[in-house]
Order: structure tokens, then C-alpha cells, then sequence
């Protein structure tokens, strides 16, 4: 986790590795994951004291990582989706957007439109998606969501890299943010006014 302030208006970056397989378990304990890292907060030193900060309390939230959801189709509908670049009917079926319906963290994010192929599972250094005895069905487990109590925080690009070193193709986001930053002077007017 990486969280700054920047004037008044404080930021968390929270990147995640959640739970893999493709069963309906670990569908569950992905989204319980998520919900303990947000709700367990994490030390940081401000100055010379240690303190807790909790995810929540921060203005923007941006969660990242290889989240693992996986689209829930069988792999034959899957690669006949994404060779007609019909993105919709995947994310139909895309467990993020199941599991964000009933969950408290996840129904509050956002993202960005999925107008790229599912990002995992390749063979190494390939365009070709899992070949292996396993034959993977390709999820878009590689993800950026993000929240915000504020409306500051606009996303302007949203995609993958087509970086061949990994079997999953990283994504990036890109966001404009308009920052908050509270007049001292008028503020203690205001609170002398009420007094």
C-alpha cells in the first residue's frame, strides 16, 4: 500500500494479489480478501509517531493487482467472444461485476470499460492463450478499480500492455485528479463567526 496527501485531498493505492482458481470458493474468498484488507487498515509513520491508517478513510482509494476474477463461461464461448471482440457478453459473466453486486468494497468502485481481450492466461512469451493440459479459460483477472468520497478523481485511459514476459498482460490506468486544498484563513473566519 502506498498512501499520500497532497494539499487536502489524501490518496491510498492498495495493490493486491487475491485468491486463484476458478470455483465458485474462491469466488468467495477473493471478495473476503479484499474486504479484510480493506477493513484491517495499515501502519504507516507520521513524523516520528506509528499510526493505523484505514483504507476507507482516504479521499480516493485505487485498488490494483492481479485480482484473479475470472469470467465464468466455458473456454470455447470465451475465446469465440473475444475473437469477435464482444466484450459485453464476457462481462456478462465476469466475476468482478458478479461478486461487486453483493459486496460492500466492491460495489462502490468503479471501472474503467474492458475494451480489451481478457488479460490472462497466455503461454509465456505467446499470443496465444493457455495451450497447456490445463487449458485455462482467459479471465480478465488483471484489473484497476477505484473509489472515491469526493468527486476528484476522473479516469482517462484504460487498457493493457501487450508485454509478452509474463503469462498475464499488465493494465494501466490513467486518471486526471482535481485536488482539494481548504483556505486556513477563511476556514478559522468561518469557525471565529460561529464562536
Amino acid at each position: 500500500m502506498l498512501r499520500f496527501q497532497l494539499e487536502d485531498t489524501t490518496f491510498v493505492f492498495v495493490n493486491n494479489h487475491l485468491a486463484a482458481g476458478a470455483t465458485p470458493a474462491n469466488e468467495i474468498d477473493r471478495a473476503t480478501q479484499l474486504d479484510h484488507i480493506v477493513n484491517t487498515g495499515f501502519k504507516g509513520q507520521r513524523e516520528t509517531q506509528y499510526q493505523t491508517y484505514e483504507v476507507l478513510n482516504h479521499n480516493v482509494r485505487v485498488f490494483f493487482g492481479d485480482m484473479n476474477f475470472r469470467i465464468n463461461l466455458p473456454r470455447k464461448e470465451v475465446l469465440e467472444a473475444v475473437k469477435a471482440k464482444d466484450y459485453r457478453k464476457l462481462m456478462g459473466h465476469d466475476e468482478l461485476y458478479r461478486t461487486g453486486m453483493k459486496n460492500n468494497i466492491l460495489k462502490t468502485c468503479q471501472e474503467g470499460q474492458l475494451l480489451f481481450d481478457p488479460t490472462y492466461k497466455y503461454d509465456q512469451g505467446s499470443t496465444e492463450y493457455d495451450t497447456s493440459a490445463k487449458r485455462r479459460t482467459p479471465s480478465w483477472t488483471d484489473r484497476v478499480i477505484f473509489s472515491q468520497n469526493m468527486p476528484c478523481l476522473k479516469l482517462t485511459r484504460y487498457g493493457r500492455s501487450e508485454i509478452r514476459v509474463s503469462d498475464h498482460r499488465p493494465v494501466f490506468a490513467q486518471f486526471k485528479a482535481s485536488i482539494r486544498k481548504i483556505d486556513e484563513e477563511a476556514k478559522q473566519l468561518v469557525e471565529s463567526n460561529l464562536i
